[in-house]
């Protein structure tokens, strides 16, 4: 039997795919495992070991071990999904 253990998923880009749980966002890897969990209102990874997240209405990045590159603070912020 296969679970579902995601609500939404988008397609892989480099090696990590956005997937929801409820109304957060995260990052899952190859394998199916959370990669990053899910905590922001959305998640798609970008490259270069970079993903936009969105947190309380605004936008930043963060890096592969979650932490923040830069804060969420922008209301739009416009980068190409691999």
């Amino acid at each position: 039997m296969i679970y579902c253990l995601f609500d939404f998923a988008w397609g892989f880009s480099e090696v990590l795919a956005s997937v929801w749980v409820g109304k957060e966002a995260g990052l899952i890897d190859a394998c199916g495992g959370l990669f990053i969990p899910p905590q922001f209102s959305s998640a798609r990874w970008l490259r270069d070991d970079l993903a936009r997240v969105e947190l309380n209405g605004k936008w930043g990045f963060i890096v592969k071990d979650g932490t923040l590159a830069v804060k969420p603070m922008y209301t739009q912020v416009v980068g190409e999904s691999r």
